[in-house]
């Protein structure tokens, strides 16, 4: 009889032990839906939480935009040798890739070669050193995987003056990318006119043109000094809500400042976006636009997927505060009225003022340059929005 029940425990033990492994691999390569607990939020309650991450981040010696280090030196230059040693490194996958991934065959769910976590070298190449690399793209910076993806991914960065990062962000993301077998193009949104600058006009703008070029589904916005730890971190959007994905940085010790957090990198289906009217045009310089997204967010009663904190880890590139990008000092009147006026139905896509300078198709990315005249912008009326896959589907 004792025997017979250390047996049925051991059982048990072992069916149990055999769950938890596999919740715990399963986990680690699927977003953590996070419910939102302030779907119905008062303004007080939504404007004490971002007060708040002032002091937050204080705590964590984090002083205000683009000033990551008390101590900033220069990244350092990399020789060709140095530059051929990383690119070897990061392109070893390859060799699995050739040897298990078939281009007749759908892309596996979770890549080959994922390697969980890989290195950040925060080093600077030219861009024609880069370029000379390749880097298995097509001009204009598109990848075509070697196996059927069923999704096609734009990863729009809004840019003005940051080419050095840019030069590292390259380096590290399209063999990440391409590591997941992603159908991916990289669109650099280059805001070309002086004065102030505007990441919500250069992300909607993106966002519109894009769809002009070539049918995505998945549009992931991405500040360009930030570079992934963890290979499991997948550049793919989700029907079930928006996927926040940077929001576990080494400048916050790698925690998550506050729950209404959705900066950094998110990705967003198309239809989604259209449903949150995009971003704010309204938020020039630093800060508030990514907070008046999580109001809409909200306000649109979609969830904020995001991957466990031991995944979802992202490197802050060192750089000092750019010029013409001050802080906003109207962050919070904006963000108030957002809440208040639900500033969501004409402000964003439908009432965008931009006008498209040139498209230059590069060796490692696509360059959509962007001007607008500030005034307008601040007072552009709502009108109907014409975005180019709803006539698709129409036709």
């Amino acid at each position: 009889m004792g025997g017979r029940y250390k047996r049925r425990i051991l059982l048990a033990t072992g069916i149990i032990a055999s769950v938890i492994i596999l919740f715990v691999q399963t986990g680690l390569h699927q977003p953590v839906n996070f419910r939102r607990t302030r779907r119905d939020v008062e303004l007080e309650s939504l404007i004490d939480v971002i007060f708040s991450t002032a002091n937050l981040t204080v705590a964590v010696d984090y002083n205000g935009p683009g000033i990551l280090h008390r101590n900033v030196h220069p990244l350092p230059r990399i020789n060709q040798s140095r530059l051929d040693f990383i690119y070897t490194e990061k392109y070893k996958f390859k060799e699995l890739q050739k040897k298990y991934v078939r281009e007749t065959e759908p892309c596996p769910k979770i890549p080959i070669a994922i390697d969980k976590q890989v290195p950040t070298y925060q080093e600077l190449a030219p861009l024609s050193s880069l370029e000379a690399k390749g880097f298995d793209l097509q001009n204009g910076g598109t990848f075509i995987p070697p196996c059927k993806q069923s999704q096609k991914t734009a990863i729009i960065i809004p840019f003005r003056n940051r080419y050095l990062h840019l030069a590292v962000w390259l380096l590290h993301l399209h063999p990440f990318l391409q590591k997941q077998n992603l159908a991916y193009t990289v669109f650099v949104v280059n805001q070309v006119v002086n004065g102030t600058f505007n990441k919500g006009v250069l992300m909607n703008s993106g966002f519109m043109e894009i769809a002009k070029l070539d049918k995505f589904d998945c549009f992931v916005f991405h500040d360009v000094d930030l570079l992934p730890e963890d290979d499991r971190i997948y550049y793919t959007c989700d029907r079930a809500g928006i996927k926040h994905l940077a929001y576990a940085l080494e400048e916050w010790g790698y925690q998550l400042l506050y729950q209404s957090l959705v900066g950094g990198v998110v990705a967003v289906t198309w239809q989604d976006y259209l449903r949150l009217n995009g971003f704010s045009n309204q938020y020039f310089g630093w800060g508030g636009e990514d907070d008046d997204f999580y109001v809409r967010i909200s306000q649109s009663k979609l969830d904020i997927l995001r991957y466990p904190l031991s995944v979802s880890r992202y490197t802050m590139v060192q750089h000092h505060r750019d010029s013409g990008n001050d802080i906003n000092d109207n962050r919070y009147r904006l963000l108030r009225e957002s809440i208040t006026t639900n500033m969501q139905q004409r402000d964003g896509l439908n009432n965008l003022q931009y006008k498209l300078e040139s498209i230059e198709r590069l060796p490692l990315f696509t360059r959509l340059n962007i001007s607008f005249d500030a005034d307008k912008v601040r007072n552009a009326k709502p009108r109907t929005i014409q975005f180019p896959y709803l006539q698709d589907s129409n036709s």
